[in-house]
């Protein structure tokens, strides 16, 4: 059986793309922000205020998630991470997070927000 070099591309991108997000958690499903907290959060999460640099968001469910300690303020992808959250919660749209470091969804990676 011959396929042709597009599709073959498509299924070798696609298998790689899969490979790549296994071990992506969704721990926030496409949900309201009601809160961000930048700087000196000091409220049980994992990483702690990271010293004054960290980032939490609440939501309108009452589910709290941290940013990564790697993705805080203190980082340029934090940043990014931050201002993503910001155009979200001005726009009112609705955000999902996920973890890329396991399963255990105690902190975040990526920000995506959902299309009304």
């Amino acid at each position: 059986m011959k396929f042709s070099t597009k599709v073959s591309i498509t299924i070798i991108f696609t298998s790689f793309f899969y490979m790549k997000n296994v071990h992506a958690t969704l721990c926030v499903i496409e949900e309201q922000i009601k809160q961000l907290r930048i700087g000196y959060v000091d409220n049980g999460q994992k990483h702690g205020p990271d010293g004054g640099d960290a980032i939490l968001v609440e939501f309108e469910n009452g589910q709290q998630l941290p940013a990564d300690k790697a993705y805080n303020l203190d980082h340029s992808r934090g940043l990014a991470l931050f201002s993503t959250l910001q155009t979200a919660f001005v726009l009112r749209k609705k955000v999902s997070l996920k973890d890329h470091s396991g399963y255990r969804c105690d902190d975040f990676q990526e920000v995506i927000i959902v299309e009304d």
